[in-house]
């Protein structure tokens, strides 16, 4: 499962698609490399985007794990929804 929203906005608008791969090299410091997908998302297949970006997000996955959970922390706190007994603000 993924969000095809970036793709689909991508297509309308024409756009070039670049992904982010981040790595940490050491403590404090981190190498950002540019990936090309596509110079004209509208000329592509559809959800080659996406396709594209999730094997090169698996790749950046593989090559370490750790710098992809450390970028998701935000993930480890459990969003707090109101009690079903609350009232509810309209």
């Amino acid at each position: 499962a993924m969000i095809t929203g970036t793709e689909t906005l991508a297509r309308k608008l024409k756009t070039a698609v670049i992904y982010f791969d981040l790595s940490h090299t050491s403590r404090g410091y981190y190498r950002l490399t540019l990936k090309h997908i596509s110079d004209d998302a509208s000329e592509t297949a559809p959800m080659e985007i996406t396709r594209r970006y999730a094997d090169m997000l698996q790749e950046s996955i593989e090559r370490d794990p750790a710098d992809w959970l450390w970028t998701h922390r935000r993930w480890k706190n459990p969003v707090k929804l109101p009690a079903n007994d609350e009232p509810q603000a309209e």
